[in-house]
């Protein structure tokens, strides 16, 4: 076989392993996404309203307060679309879980070197139409209130020229707590709050912009906790 011969085949073969493995990958969270949908609806009484915010295509960042491990998933449940997630290398070292957040495509950060190759896969993800979620306050409330915001958002979107999603979660920290290893059942409620655009973003600079994400975050916030405190 000729040297250019032998280099398309080689490109073939390649596309149609990358093709394969994006398949798998897609059924694969489809299925997680489906059948967990069925179980916390049921276990933990888990409503989402604002659904209509979530945008039908194009590139967006999800910026959600951050309450338990179970926010990822509870998330990525209430989308019907493909959400991209992210995820710090030492939850790699564990082989079960590393081979579930690689087919669900979760970003690799290492925090210890700058997380440089993660923030770099994200926008590569963001330039490519994909939806990303991001947990602003950077680690889990220790009280259910939201933290403190940090701006590591604002270059992202400004760099991306991506729609910002803002959203909240309630009752997760009574699930599963930071103390806690086994999930306990609790009602569980989800706001999604209006988007704020790609235009919008360009017209505040960083500090207006961090407001107006804690104004919409707590506004979404004290919803989810009247929608679980009915439920409760």
């Amino acid at each position: 076989m000729s040297l250019p011969l032998r280099k398309d085949s080689e490109s073939l073969r390649s596309k149609v392993v990358t093709r394969s493995t994006e398949f798998v990958k897609d059924c694969f969270y489809r299925w997680v996404r489906n059948t967990s949908r069925m179980i916390v609806v049921v276990a933990f009484e888990f409503r989402t309203t604002g659904r209509f915010n979530f945008p039908k295509d194009g590139s967006a960042v999800f910026l959600s307060s951050h309450q338990s491990f179970l926010d990822p998933v509870l998330i990525g449940l209430s989308f019907n679309g493909r959400l991209n997630y992210i995820a710090r290398k030492t939850l790699f070292h564990q082989p079960i879980f590393a081979f579930i957040i690689r087919l669900l495509d979760a970003i690799e950060i290492d925090r210890e070197r700058g997380g440089l190759d993660g923030l770099r896969e994200m926008l590569k993800r963001l330039h490519n139409g994909k939806m990303v979620l991001i947990f602003p306050e950077g680690t889990r409330t220790t009280d259910g209130r939201i933290g403190k915001i940090k701006l590591g958002f604002a270059p992202i979107a400004r760099k991306t020229k991506t729609t910002l999603i803002p959203m909240a979660i309630s009752g997760a920290i009574d699930v599963l707590p930071r103390t806690s290893i086994f999930p306990g059942r609790h009602p569980i409620a989800l706001v999604v709050g209006r988007p704020i655009s790609s235009d919008e973003v360009a017209t505040l600079d960083d500090q207006q912009l961090q407001g107006l994400l804690i104004k919409l975050l707590e506004n979404c916030k004290a919803e989810a906790d009247f929608l679980k405190s009915i439920r409760g």
